[in-house]
């Protein structure tokens, strides 16, 4: 991805769509949350304008322009105007295909779910709670990591 957004820059684009649709971003969401990763769920956020490209130079805002588009609705698009249609697979291939399958038999069940975990994500404001941490919540000095949780 990096690598893309390094093209991307040289060739003056103003932002990089990936083609993410709510199946993908909802499995990623699903597994962000299954996982408690804060910064995972960070990097879904809509209007986040988390670009990547090298530091220097800057970086190019993502869009996800099918974001809301069910994966079965995009395949059928692709495959009625002769559109190439692949799947790349990652590392996590094994797991993430898991985690998809599963949702979509709960979203099966109960229709709707994809979206809403899609909505979930948006209400949540991450980007405050990352910066702030949680309400009421200070930090341990290095004395109060060491003490003993339980009275004796």
């Amino acid at each position: 991805m990096r690598r893309a957004a390094d093209l991307a820059q040289e060739r003056g684009a103003d932002a990089m769509a990936t083609g993410e649709d709510l199946d993908d971003v909802a499995t990623g969401i699903f597994m962000s949350y299954l996982d408690g990763d804060i910064d995972g769920l960070r990097c879904r956020l809509p209007d986040v304008e988390q670009g990547i490209g090298q530091g220097g130079r800057g970086t190019i805002p993502i869009i996800q322009p099918l974001r809301r588009i069910p994966a079965r609705e995009v395949r059928l698009y692709a495959l009625q105007h002769g559109l190439c249609f692949c799947r790349e697979r990652g590392k996590r291939e094994e797991r993430q295909a898991r985690a998809r399958e599963e949702l979509s038999l709960f979203d099966l069940r109960h229709p709707g779910t994809k979206y809403s975990l899609l909505r979930s994500l948006e209400k949540l404001g991450l980007r405050d709670l990352i910066d702030q941490g949680p309400p009421g919540a200070k930090p341990l000095s290095d004395g109060e990591k060491y003490l003993d949780p339980v009275p004796r």
